[in-house]
């Protein structure tokens, strides 16, 4: 279904491209584009090599390795570099043999009063190890007699007493060691002990966890490994958030060590369970506070409107903020908040955050907090937080308060400081997603430009805020965002920009945690599981080098796409080049992004060809789509044209079957954006067709009536205009059809698979909503 869907999307695409160049020179390009609309059904129907496993795998190997040497985006944001992946194994001599010729000579260990935790992680490395060399390993319990070749995994009676500093190892680090021919993988506590296991797996025998569906283990039946001094891994943050479809499934949160359950993820104590926050609320909670006893903040409203922020002009409103210095409102939410903790008293956050939207309140008292703290916002709102954080300290002294520093309160206070239990959650908002935020290597303040705008609550840069807040506190915590929420489907171009700014917050300080939002109601197909990938990655470690981050990123790619990664590389390099110059924040508007240009192929007084007078009158037999854009050609975006040709490439080396359904699915991004490509050329013609005839019937005056010369070009242009939109229509139903069969309910992930039948087709996609 998804084939005979694409190759008639890419069918389409030919016709509409042939039939819109009209009688005007093709470029290079447009010739380009029809050999590789061919080149992707050749490679579709190319099956002779087809692998029917979802995963991939290797040949035979002793050191399981793999090496790729792609260049990282050619962008000019920073120089280009070369990235080799080398794994830890091509390091050192392989010395231990785990496994040779199929037979092993070790066991797994694990303790006799093992936790279900460690018990899972000895379980998984026994399956991992059998996926690899075809024999399985033996796991016994540590009342069995020690010998020489062992792999000791979690809390045994193998260790003597101070060679494992758990407490330095926190519940997420870990030690992987060798002491002989003993392996050791052991972590600070149960999360650490199993991802003890899966990185062990990962950096030292070449298995991937790429997607929750998606992991490459090589195969061989002879595994070994160096001698490892001590590979101690203990992570700078503490809690990891990412917010992508795949993971919602707890094993790949447990194999990409993400610790929250944040968004819904499913993590149990199967998994060593997670760091949480009270009933894994999410902030924006400031009127759940005062509305006790299953009121509604309007009916709190119509009795206390003092309760509620005072705006300009002096008048109470409802549906905005909280009057944070009002004396009831903080009695209230303190009590509000207690009882909260008191139904969840295991958490380890609880978020006390005001609404989304809105201004903070401007009553006197409020005014009067905000200029003792050098014009900032944020000054009532960490005071409030500030009270209520001190309120329940002594019953819950385990639980921080957490609060946002969210767009009018992103500014930090001058005066008053965060209590050692609140901990400030600052968002990425207001701020350039094209370029990194440090220092003043990008000023932008987001798609309003270079400048501060003045009807912005923004009064500073992103990067003043941060460093900010750095200096004042050690309990910060990072909203970032990676996604255009309107439009899920097209490219958003930050690949670049995610390692310099995680890179940036490692040199702050930031440690208390970091959590990316995206779009996890479904699958994304614009790279939204490379880069919950990386984003994982860098979440761990996010001092990496440059080199490994874009060696992480053409593991992924080669991993899941196949041969055809290098080509999906060189797209991703291709979207950074038509972006380098743009500033854009959350959501930017996709023609502005990639925008089309408008090129003349024909001087205004010249006439085709082909054009005779006989046409002109038996108008309703001619086909005059071929004419409606005459005078002027608007150009594809090279991120379409390039596309095509490089998605075309990928598909053609495919390898596999799910190679070949990543391929497609990506793909996608570039029919969604030439869906605004076909809009600019179609919808938005200005009637050149109708100049057309108009011209002709003047060249030929002799030969037409006066009526006709008068009614002839409209009638003309409507009928074409009828037909250049069902073509318009055509393909946008298909684009959509083939989204949701593929999986990904909508263009922009906003509504359901029960509601797109009633889009209107001949409005761009940013309308289908």
């Amino acid at each position: 279904m998804k084939k005979r869907i694409l190759s008639m999307l890419l069918c389409f695409v030919l016709v509409i491209t042939t039939l819109l160049a009209g009688c005007g020179k093709k470029d290079d390009k447009d010739g380009d584009k029809d050999v590789v609309n061919q080149e992707v059904s050749q490679g579709d129907d190319d099956e002779n090599s087809a692998d029917e496993n979802d995963s991939a795998s290797e040949n035979d190997s002793t050191d399981n390795q793999e090496s790729t040497d792609n260049k990282k985006p050619t962008s000019n944001k920073k120089p280009t570099n070369t990235t080799t992946n080398k794994k830890p194994t091509n390091e050192k001599k392989l010395t231990i043999n785990l496994i040779k010729e199929g037979k092993s000579e070790y066991v797994i260990v694990r303790s006799e009063n093992a936790t279900s935790v460690e018990i899972l992680a000895c379980e998984e490395l026994q399956s991992y190890l059998k996926k690899i060399s075809g024999t399985e390993v033996k796991i016994v319990t540590d009342k069995q007699a020690a010998s020489g070749k062992e792999i000791v995994v979690g809390k045994t009676n193998r260790e003597k007493k101070g060679d494992f500093d758990r407490t330095a190892l926190t519940e997420d680090g870990f030690v992987i060691k060798t002491t002989d021919k003993k392996v050791w993988l052991v972590g600070g506590g149960n999360r650490g002990t199993l991802y003890s296991v899966y990185t062990f797996l990962e950096e030292y025998l070449g298995v991937r966890y790429y997607t929750k569906d998606i992991e490459k283990v090589p195969t061989t039946k002879t595994v070994a490994i160096p001698d490892i001094k001590e590979d101690k891994q203990v992570p700078s943050v503490r809690w990891r958030d990412v917010d992508y479809f795949g993971f919602r499934n707890e094993d790949f949160c447990a194999k990409q060590k993400i610790n929250s359950r944040f968004w819904g993820k499913p993590i149990t104590d199967r998994i060593g369970g997670s760091i949480d926050f009270w009933k894994d609320a999410g902030g924006h909670n400031h009127f759940a506070l005062i509305t006790p006893e299953g009121k509604t903040a309007g009916e709190v409203f119509q009795e206390h409107p003092e309760y509620f922020s005072m705006n300009a002009e002096g008048k109470r409103i409802y549906g905005n903020q909280l009057c944070l210095t009002n004396p009831d409102v903080i009695r209230i939410a303190c009590e509000t908040t207690l009882e909260w903790l008191r139904e969840d008293p295991d958490c380890d956050y609880i978020d006390i955050s005001q609404m989304d939207g809105g201004m903070s309140c401007l009553c006197p008292d409020c005014k009067k907090v905000y200029a003792e703290e050098g014009d900032a916002y944020q000054g009532t709102n960490l005071r409030f937080t500030n009270a209520i954080a001190n309120y329940i300290k002594d019953e819950f002294p385990h639980v921080d308060v957490t609060t946002f520093a969210y767009e009018y309160t992103r500014k930090p206070c001058t005066k008053t400081r965060p209590a050692e239990n609140v901990v400030i959650r600052l968002c990425t908002m207001g701020c350039c997603f094209g370029h990194e935020h440090e220092g003043a290597l990008c000023n932008s303040t987001g798609s309003v430009g270079n400048t501060i705008n003045p009807n912005s609550y923004y009064t500073t840069y992103f990067w003043e805020d941060l460093e900010a807040w750095a200096e004042i506190t050690d309990k910060l915590m990072i909203y970032d965002y990676a996604a255009n929420f309107w439009y899920n489907a097209a490219p958003f171009p930050d690949y670049d920009l995610l390692y310099q700014n995680f890179n940036w917050y490692a040199r702050l300080g930031i440690t208390e945690g970091i959590q990316v939002e995206a779009i996890s109601g479904q699958k994304s197909y614009e790279f939204g599981e490379l880069r919950g990938y990386l984003i994982a990655k860098l979440l761990w470690n996010p001092e990496m080098t440059e080199e490994e981050y874009y060696a992480h990123m053409d593991d992924y790619l080669e991993g899941v796409f196949g041969p055809g990664g290098k080509y999906i590389r060189q797209y991703l390099d291709v979207i950074l080049e038509a972006t380098k110059d743009q500033h854009f924040g959350l959501s930017p508007i996709i023609q502005e992004m990639f925008p089309t240009t408008v090129e003349t192929v024909h001087d205004y007084d010249e006439l085709p060809s082909d054009l005779t007078v006989d046409m002109v009158k038996n108008y309703t037999k001619v086909d005059w789509t071929k004419y409606w854009n005459w005078y002027t050609d608007v150009k594809e975006n090279p991120v379409t044209a390039q596309g095509t040709i490089l998605f075309g490439k990928a598909l053609a080396v495919a390898k596999t079957e799910s190679q070949k359904t990543e391929i497609r699915n990506t793909y996608l991004q570039v029919e969604f954006l030439k869906s605004f490509y076909y809009y600019d050329r179609v919808v938005n013609a200005d009637g050149e067709i109708r100049t057309l005839i108009s011209t002709f019937i003047k060249a030929n005056k002799n030969k037409f009536t006066e009526e006709e010369a008068k009614q002839l070009p409209d009638l003309i242009y409507k009928q074409a205009e009828q037909k250049m939109y069902r073509m318009y229509e055509a393909y946008n139903k298909t684009l959509c059809e083939t989204m949701i069969d593929s999986g990904d309910y909508t263009s922009m992930g906003l509504i359901g698979l029960e509601g797109w039948q009633v889009f209107d087709f001949m409005a761009p996609p940013s309308m289908w909503g």
